[in-house]
């Protein structure tokens, strides 16, 4: 009941201010640069077999999205947003960056008949050894693992996520509760953390949906307009590394990129958005003009670029309370007025 109460007060809050013009993007966001964010993209059916469902939408919430956004921006790349953004501060229509993450075949299957539908171009941030070796991330590999797990043993995935997870903290065997915790283990330990989690699994079948672009899909993107950009070789978290593993990560990413797809890499996307100043470093040094973590926001004129914020699109989180998704709620959520968001 007290839930039900939240939803629709925020609702009345949000189509109120809506009403008033208070949280028009436009409006709102004046003098910022939005970017806004998506990962996978997978029909209904897919999304309800993926471990990690809150990091999809499907294409038709894509395209709602994108529609949304297009009534007030023109919907681009990170690259050519900025140049616009450098170039016409004032823009009657200003820019607005569309990016992917993890350069997921979902992405080629389902967001590109979307941006193409609505004449729209984005980025595409591409883990390079996930393209070369088409081995799951590891944040998939620990969700798939721990849902098979705990429907296969529930008894002994219980126990692992106990044994495993944060000292002193009763854990239950959740996908995303273990991606988490894994997120803060440093690169041996969590290699340890996936083994483990996949060993009391056993085999993982992978869905047929799943799996990385191709070299030739991402070449036919770039041709055709949109942003190929790094998200380093092995989407490690990269304040965790040692400054050689960074500049390897950041650097030779950009590397192959520019050589397999014969275009110029400028953008580079830190893994789970984390990053330090040795991280910024490597990416200015590699020769990025621009980069961009997960931090909630739009960005100002004297921010840096090599840390600049974005929105995270989820429907979850865009819904009115009959379940709806609501122009209202996203616009009160990117407005810098939504409690918790600010």
């Amino acid at each position: 009941m007290k839930r039900a109460l939240k939803s629709h007060l925020r609702d009345s809050i949000a189509k109120t201010l809506m009403a008033a013009g208070t949280t028009a993007p436009r409006r709102a966001l004046r003098g910022r640069f939005p970017i806004v964010t998506f990962h996978r993209v997978l029909s209904e059916a897919e999304r309800r077999d993926y471990a990690l469902a809150g990091l999809a939408v499907t294409p038709e919430e894509l395209c709602w999205f994108l529609e949304f956004f297009g009534e007030s921006y023109d919907c681009t790349t990170l690259r050519d947003a900025i140049r616009r953004w450098d170039e016409e501060p004032e823009a009657e229509r200003p820019a607005l960056a569309v990016t992917f993450d993890d350069g997921q075949v979902d992405n080629w299957d389902h967001a590109r008949p979307v941006l193409d539908r609505l004449g729209m171009k984005a980025s595409f941030f591409v883990p390079v050894e996930g393209v070369e070796d088409g081995d799951p991330l590891w944040h998939d590999r620990i969700a798939r693992a721990v849902e098979h797990a705990a429907a296969l043993d529930p008894i002994g995935a219980a126990k692992l996520a106990r044994e495993s997870g944060p000292a002193g903290v009763e854990c239950e065997a959740d996908p995303h509760a273990m991606v988490i915790h894994a997120k803060g283990l440093d690169p041996e330990e969590r290699r340890r953390f996936v083994e483990a989690w996949e060993g009391l699994a056993g085999r993982v079948p992978t869905p047929a949906w799943d799996g990385f672009m191709s070299w030739e899909q991402l070449r036919s993107l770039s041709d055709a307009g949109h942003e190929i950009g790094s998200h380093s070789m092995s989407h490690e978290i990269l304040p965790l590394c040692s400054v050689e593993e960074i500049r390897h990560e950041v650097g030779e990413s950009r590397r192959i990129l520019e050589s397999r797809l014969d275009t110029t890499v400028e953008s580079f996307c830190y893994p789970n958005g984390d990053c330090d100043p040795r991280c910024v470093d490597a990416v200015r040094e590699a020769g990025y003009r621009q980069a961009v973590t997960t931090a909630w926001g739009a960005n100002r004129k004297d921010d840096s670029r090599f840390r600049l914020q974005r929105f995270d699109m989820t429907s979850e989180h865009s819904r009115d309370t009959r379940g709806n998704l609501s122009a209202a709620r996203v616009a009160w959520r990117i407005s810098g007025m939504h409690p918790g968001l600010r």
